[in-house]
């Protein structure tokens, strides 16, 4: 039975994740395009876009909601610094 129930939890876990991350993909183009005006032309647009959703989710898995901050914020920065990485490379 406990078996079955770790399993639930992990079900239940894994949607709230995904809700999570679904609810603030916003953030990702917001990021972008705060950045995008200082950005030289032929940036691929699509890359910096998939370093956000990594960082976004990366942000998912790393919130502490026991710092007192809120997950928008925390994510804004991660995502911010994942596209900034991605141009860097």
């Amino acid at each position: 039975m406990t078996g079955s129930i770790n399993v639930y939890q992990q079900q239940a876990d894994r949607q709230r994740r995904d809700e999570l991350i679904l609810a603030h993909l916003p953030l990702v183009k917001h990021a972008i395009g705060r950045l995008i005006g200082d950005l030289p032309m032929g940036v691929d647009v699509e890359n910096l876009a998939a370093a956000g959703v990594l960082g976004l989710v990366e942000a998912v898995a790393k919130f502490d909601p026991n710092r007192n901050a809120q997950f928008k914020t925390f994510a804004y920065l991660r995502i911010r610094g994942a596209v900034v990485d991605e141009l860097r490379r």
